[in-house]
């Protein structure tokens, strides 16, 4: 019901709609109307609401709120969030993002992985190097997602050459996880890198 607001809110147009979404940003605790506002605020006055969007996303990341009854769109909440962000190429989370991107548990958390690789690219590959030396993250298909990550910038990045070199030496990395490695190389321009025997 409240996202069906947002549409007619949007479908209005002018000041008032816009106040009123705006205000919604400043007071919801739910990740998918923060994205939904933002996105209808960004369609109707482009650039106008990115602080306080950025802050109400950074704030629910860095706050979680509890939800009651929570719904399948709350369970995808940070992503949602990261995707403010990511719309709006907001950078200003990426230092906090990168001390989430290992859980406690030994998991990679591919919201957060998501976010680092679309906002910074091929700089966010310190991040991903030392996630992957981190010696939490002992389960080989948790750090498939970071090499899948890294191999965006195997040749000109020396870490993610570093990475794919690590991956084929390993001796304790699954025949799989090496073939899918090599896989993803193939076929590219990247050209060749040197890798030792």
């Amino acid at each position: 019901l409240r996202l069906g607001l947002v549409d007619v809110l949007a479908e209005i147009g002018g000041l008032e709609a816009e106040s009123v979404l705006a205000a919604m940003l400043d007071t919801t605790g739910r990740g998918v109307e923060v994205a939904y506002v933002a996105k209808a605020l960004q369609s109707m006055a482009p650039g106008q609401y990115r602080e306080p969007a950025v802050a109400a996303a950074t704030d629910l990341l860095t706050h979680p709120p509890v939800i009651e009854n929570p719904t399948r769109l709350d369970a995808s909440a940070r992503d949602y969030l990261y995707q403010v962000l990511q719309m709006f190429n907001d950078t200003s989370f990426a230092g906090a993002a990168q001390q989430m991107l290992v859980s406690t548990d030994g998991r990679v958390d591919r919201d957060v992985l998501s976010y680092l690789n679309g906002s910074l690219k091929e700089q966010a590959m310190p991040a991903i190097y030392q996630a992957y030396q981190d010696p939490r993250l002992s389960n080989q298909w948790e750090k498939a997602s970071l090499v899948g990550a890294a191999f965006n910038y195997v040749g000109p990045n020396t870490q993610a050459n570093q990475m794919f070199q690590d991956v084929l030496a390993a001796t304790n990395v699954p025949t799989p996880l090496k073939a899918m490695a090599v896989a993803s190389l193939v076929g590219t321009d990247r050209g060749m890198i040197a890798v030792d025997r």
